[in-house]
């Protein structure tokens, strides 16, 4: 987990009992996403855009040929899928990077994830597949995994 440091990790309790862990992983420093370019309108209303989120306290589009800021939803693990847990750490991030205009956070949810549905926060929604790849001796192991909820921790990607 390499850039990852122990205050980028938050821990909600309840009571003396550790109900949920979430990181912010930034990878800035050995993984970039840039923007190659914009199409059709958005190359003409991405200033617009801007002055609207930067009024409104929202991320800014970056310019074409500039690296996205961003940083991943890391070791996320809540106990019983506790969606207050969940938005108590979200929202501590969320709190700490209010100031920062130029900034996302990426987290990955599979579609039959709990907090999927009920996560507010506007973004971008990117799919894909899941494949299991295994060698046969462990295709019993394959068969368990394979009926349990996906986790994707996107900076291992």
């Amino acid at each position: 987990m390499r850039n990852l440091k122990l205050n980028d990790v938050a821990l909600c309790y309840s009571g003396n009992e550790l109900i949920g862990t979430m990181a912010l992983w930034d990878q800035s420093c050995f993984r970039q996403w840039k923007v190659k370019s914009y199409s059709g309108i958005f190359k003409y209303l991405r200033p617009a855009i801007n002055i609207l989120s930067w009024i409104l306290g929202k991320p800014i589009l970056p310019k074409a040929g500039k690296a996205l800021h961003y940083k991943n939803i890391a070791l996320l693990c809540i106990k019983d899928n506790n969606y207050e847990a969940f938005q108590l750490l979200m929202g501590n991030f969320a709190n700490e990077y209010r100031h920062q205009k130029d900034i996302y956070f990426a987290i990955g949810l599979h579609e039959s994830d709990p907090f999927g549905n009920k996560f507010k926060i506007r973004g971008f929604v990117l799919k894909s597949r899941i494949y299991i790849a295994y060698w046969k001796e462990y295709k019993e192991f394959a068969d368990k995994v394979t009926h349990c909820e996906p986790y994707f921790e996107l900076g291992a990607l």
